[in-house]
């Protein structure tokens, strides 16, 4: 019996196209004989695109969201050296408002002087109108007067300096420019050509400015780090956090820069500030790059010893990269137990995700942790969205714990499931997990399960990146063990039969070939004897009790009343307890839970008796296989 685990996903506007084209004409050393005027198409084009709400942020699709919400400004680390001013733009600093009829003056300006413009005074514009009112911007960004101030710039932009360029994505950024505005591909385009003729402020800069206006320049990116591979040796320690962050954001980013960047991040570790932790532990863990587990070590060294004074945000962001990397560092464990249950109701929603989410990758359990997290969910859990819910729920069952206001809790989060369905026909790997979750600690909602074993959520599944066949199957069989009253939707036996055939090859091929497998009953030959049930025969009985012959010398209870029995041998390691104990987690609590229902009895060898075995002799695990098979059958 098999469970995977929670699974862990042209902006041309028409008006724009005979610009750029003349654009690229320049770029290839073409040059206008004539000037033409901007026509009424260009002007509608830009009109639409003006008035569009620009999004305050870059947002993955869903699988792929790693934020939270969260009171803390993600780039506080920024505040916290004087060095990262010249790196970063500050959306925070205060400039002077322009008054509305200076604006007026400068717009009216753009329609006399015309191709006149020169490169200093167009910047000087573009600054001056961004400092216009907020409640102006639309008016001035639907302007034609701007309009032909932002065509004027284009069409002339080799001639700008790159600090020139800087400081218009800046006004760009006050002004609210969309991140899918047509000119901007422009803009791209010449910083792209320009990063060998940056230094490296420049660069983290242009990347940080793109990041404010929202919008993604993947290729920008990618010239950016074969520039950084050859210099990284130079970078100090500010331009260091700042260009982790700007990967982070980026998501992708080649491993052998990341490989670099870590000797960096040792080298540094000890000058870093909290914050600066927080933040070059997310910016690894969004681009999927793992510390080694020696910096991990080094990390929670240092934070063990600080963690009360960081903020949430940053301590969030360390603990994903123990998620991520799987480092069990017990201080850093024992410190977080103390700091995090009197802050769980000042942690955003999705932070708190993340908490139990690490707690239970790594298999600790805090009770203290767990507790908070169930106390404060049931009146925020409207807050959650799908794949909250199903975290939330992963966790707790993960580590088969049952908080004390269990009947709350999971109710709380049951009924966030049905809010959520919608969700869930997009992201239906979120509904297994919630359900397989639930059925770990003995709960199974019918009408929910009977839509999940439904034709039209098992075609959703086929549409699914992820392979949810073991997921569908497992549901199934624990519905038809646990809940025998239940008439709603199966499986299909040609569906059965085909995930049965793929388990039993990945068992044949993973499972049955390990030492501790192996030893556990020498005298079975055929492999495909773990398949199947195994009538404790008098051959099996003479093995365990080391006899060469008849069974003259088994116990006389069973020569006296010779019976079939029912035996399942369950072969533990460390991986299926809690941190630290002899708590079975939920996916192998469920099993000897199921077969105890089905009927076997249950001989549990755990890795603390049974792998010191493995350097034994024949015999001695023979005699401690005899001692635990027949005080569990007898």
């Amino acid at each position: 019996m098999l469970v995977l685990g929670p699974h862990f996903q042209n902006y041309w506007g028409s008006g724009w196209c005979f610009l750029i084209e003349r654009i690229i004409n320049m770029l290839k050393g073409h040059t206008h004989t004539k000037r033409t005027l901007l026509d009424l198409k260009l002007y509608k084009t830009l009109s639409t695109q003006a008035n569009s709400e620009p999004p305050a942020t870059l947002e993955p699709k869903e699988d792929k969201l790693e934020t939270y919400d969260t009171k803390e400004d993600p780039r506080m680390f920024q505040k916290h050296r004087p060095e990262y001013r010249s790196l970063s733009y500050d959306k925070s600093e205060t400039l002077q408002v322009l008054p509305l009829e200076e604006g007026d003056l400068i717009l009216h300006k753009v329609t006399v002087l015309k191709s006149g413009l020169i490169p200093g005074t167009m910047v000087q514009y573009f600054c001056k109108l961004s400092c216009l009112p907020v409640e102006q911007h639309v008016m001035v960004r639907s302007s034609t007067k701007f309009m032909m101030l932002c065509h004027y710039a284009v069409e002339n932009i080799q001639l700008f300096s790159i600090s020139e360029l800087t400081d218009i994505l800046k006004a760009f950024i006050r002004l609210g420019i969309p991140p899918t505005h047509s000119m901007l591909n422009v803009y791209e385009t010449e910083f792209c050509r320009r990063v060998w003729d940056m230094s490296l402020d420049q660069l983290l800069l242009v990347a940080d400015l793109w990041r404010c206006l929202g919008r993604s320049v993947p290729h920008y990116l990618q010239i950016s780090f074969s520039y950084v591979n050859l210099h990284w040796k130079d970078l100090t320690l500010p331009q260091l956090v700042q260009l982790i962050y700007i990967i982070g954001e980026g998501r992708s980013v080649p491993q052998d820069l990341m490989q670099k960047l870590e000797t960096l991040v040792l080298k540094y570790l000890d000058s870093f500030n909290l914050e600066e932790v927080g933040t070059i532990s997310l910016g690894f863990f969004k681009s999927n790059s793992a510390f080694s587990e020696h910096v991990m070590r080094k990390i929670g060294d240092k934070v063990s010893g600080q963690m009360a004074d960081m903020s949430n945000y940053a301590l969030v962001n360390v603990l994903k990269m123990f998620r991520y990397t799987h480092v069990d560092h017990l201080e850093f464990l024992k410190q977080l137990g103390k700091v995090i249950p009197p802050r769980i109701g000042t942690i955003g929603i999705q932070g708190v995700m993340h908490i139990t989410l690490a707690c239970s990758a790594l298999h600790y359990l805090d009770e203290g942790i767990m507790n908070a997290v169930a106390s404060s969910l049931p009146s925020r859990v409207m807050y959650c969205r799908s794949k909250d819910v199903a975290k939330f729920l992963w966790s707790f069952g993960c580590l088969n714990y049952e908080p004390p206001n269990a009947e709350r809790f999971y109710s709380s989060l049951i009924e966030q499931m049905y809010r959520k369905m919608h969700e869930f026909e997009k992201f239906p790997e979120h509904l297994l997990t919630c359900l397989l979750a639930l059925a770990f600690v003995g709960h199974f909602p019918d009408d929910l399960i009977d839509y999940t074993l439904s034709a039209e959520f098992i075609q959703l599944t086929r549409e699914s990146k992820f392979e949810l066949k073991k997921d569908l199957f497992t549901l199934d069989g624990s519905v038809e063990i646990e809940c025998p009253d239940y008439k709603g939707n199966r499986l299909t036996p040609q569906f059965q039969q085909e995930v049965t055939e793929m388990l039993w090859n990945f068992t044949k091929k993973e499972i049955c070939i390990k030492p501790e497998v192996t030893e556990q009953a020498p005298p079975i030959r055929n492999n495909s004897a773990f398949s199947y049930e195994v009538p404790l025969t008098d051959t099996i009985l003479n093995v365990l009790t080391k006899s060469k012959t008849s069974p003259e010398n088994c116990p006389s209870q069973l020569r006296l009343q010779p019976r079939g029995v029912k035996l399942a041998i369950q072969v533990s390691n460390r991986n299926q307890y809690c941190y630290g104990s002899k708590q079975l987690l939920g996916l192998h609590s469920l099993k000897r839970r199921q077969l105890q229902k089905l009927g076997y009895v249950v001989v549990e060898l755990p890795f603390w008796e049974w792998f010191p075995l493995l350097r034994r002799t024949h015999s001695e695990k023979l005699s401690y296989l005899h001692h635990k098979v027949f005080n569990s059958v007898l």
